[in-house]
């Protein structure tokens, strides 16, 4: 039956929501839960049976902030992804509504986990929907001496794989990590100060955490939790950027893809000056 006459049958029709949480670009990386009785398989995702609840969908027509409450057990894996610290990558949410024997769901609501609260044995994801991005103002490019780009990103060109090296843990003590000797190579270590540390958890996902200081020659500090980092793990501790001209030259060797505008006068050529002092 479509899911026309399911929606206009008196007694036929069974509702069930379809919860996909996703977290990364990989097959895995996302968490599926339904209202449904039991399993269901739909568009390549596997939603596992949990109670879930949510807020009702709002559509006043305007690009408003309406913003999605889903409740859930606090054992879930979507819950645990916040349990030490926020996962490295945005969580989009997407809830499908349907019915119960008939695989032809449609998307009610789509947006992202901006929240988290947990009381009473269980969680509380606080979203926003994607329309709110569009009410947004876009990025302007700034007449600046500093360069403007993401480190590694569109615009800059940096070489992310010259720019890495590949280490072993000593010691945990969060929010600290002490390399083996030698982890930084040929390379500056205070060169690393602002760049990125990786490291893949026993479930197969990617940590990122930014690199804040060099507490000695050998330990980092971070920017977060690393409870899930072991002992004689292998991680990637990538350089990081000061933005400036010497950096994107010497650390870098892109300075052809400098973003900032370093020849910008330091008087005003129109202001009160005198040519003797």
């Amino acid at each position: 039956m479509s899911l026309n006459a399911m929606e206009n049958s008196r007694y036929k029709g069974k509702p069930i929501n379809l919860y996909l949480f996703t977290f990364g670009d990989g097959p895995n990386d996302y968490y599926g839960y339904t209202t449904a009785d039991t399993q269901i398989i739909y568009g390549g995702h596997v939603f596992e049976t949990m109670p879930i609840t949510r807020d009702s969908v709002t559509a006043s027509g305007k690009l408003d902030k309406a913003e999605m409450t889903v409740k859930t057990d606090v054992v879930t894996g979507a819950a645990r992804l916040f349990a030490n610290w926020a996962p490295s990558s945005v969580v989009q949410l997407t809830i499908f509504q349907g019915h119960a024997g008939d695989l032809n769901f449609q998307v009610c609501w789509a947006g992202r986990i901006t929240s988290v609260s947990r009381a009473n044995g269980e969680v509380s994801f606080g979203a926003e929907p994607v329309t709110t991005s569009l009410s947004r103002l876009g990025l302007r490019r700034n007449y600046q001496y500093g360069c403007p780009h993401v480190l590694y990103g569109h615009g800059c060109f940096a070489s992310e794989a010259a720019g890495t090296v590949t280490a072993t843990v000593s010691a945990v003590a969060t929010p600290t990590v002490t390399l083996n000797a030698g982890w930084n190579g040929a390379k500056d270590r205070t060169r690393f100060i602002n760049g990125k540390f990786e490291w893949v958890d026993a479930d197969g996902r990617t940590n990122i955490r930014a690199v804040l200081a060099l507490v000695s020659d050998n330990k980092l500090r971070l920017n977060g939790k690393v409870n899930n980092l072991l002992v004689g793990q292998t991680v990637k501790v990538k350089l990081g950027c000061r933005h400036d001209m010497a950096d994107c030259e010497e650390t870098h060797n892109n300075i052809l893809n400098y973003g900032g505008q370093p020849w910008i006068p330091t008087s005003n050529p129109t202001g009160i000056k005198n040519n003797f002092y």
